[in-house]
């Protein structure tokens, strides 16, 4: 009896955390259709296989289904914070993109809605004002994609304010490869 250790589930028909052997066994009755059969210990899996959520998914808090992840869930990628629209992988957690702002659940945009006062409307959207009660760009500045970009007419511009960036439709934009992010150009995923 010593030195002998028998694993029991005591998650009664958990779908999750179930021995497997590949995919379909996680996903079948009683599984769930975002369990993947893993073996990463990191994600939950261990070295002889069990179901995992996976990707925008995380554990439900039951062990017997995935619930798509929300605001402030760990992530890798943007594609782990689907669950959210418009919402974006920071610094390994979900949040919401520029632009938008969260309200617990989900990331509303910021320009052109109602406001108090300008740190209502800049310290979601950098270059924004509260302007008749209403967040919109300051001079010089237009909306583009819920987001205040510099205007242009020729590509130094830009650069001068992020070297990522070029004149692009009267606008400044990111070059190829880079994405806005929190305000400024970075290497795309």
């Amino acid at each position: 009896m010593f030195g002998h250790c028998v694993y029991h589930n005591t998650r009664g028909n958990a779908a999750l955390f179930k021995k497997c052997a590949d995919n379909a066994a996680c996903t079948a009755a009683g599984g769930d259709p975002n369990a993947v059969c893993s073996m990463d210990t990191n994600a939950g899996g261990d070295v002889d296989k069990n179901c995992i959520c996976t990707g925008a998914f995380k554990n439900n808090g039951n062990d017997d289904g995935c619930d798509a992840k929300g605001l402030s869930d760990t992530c890798d990628a943007d594609s782990g914070c689907a669950g959210v629209t418009n919402a974006e992988c920071t610094a390994g957690q979900c949040s919401c993109a520029a632009g938008y702002k969260g309200d617990g659940t989900s990331c509303v945009k910021v320009l052109d809605v109602a406001c108090n006062d300008d740190a209502d409307c800049s310290a979601q959207v950098p270059n924004s004002e509260c302007s008749s009660s209403t967040c919109s760009c300051i001079t010089n500045y237009k909306e583009e994609n819920n987001i205040c970009v510099k205007g242009c007419t020729v590509a130094n511009e830009c650069t001068g304010t992020d070297a990522n960036s070029d004149c692009t439709a009267t606008s400044c934009s990111c070059i190829a490869g880079y994405k806005l992010k929190s305000s400024s150009c970075t290497k795309g995923k």
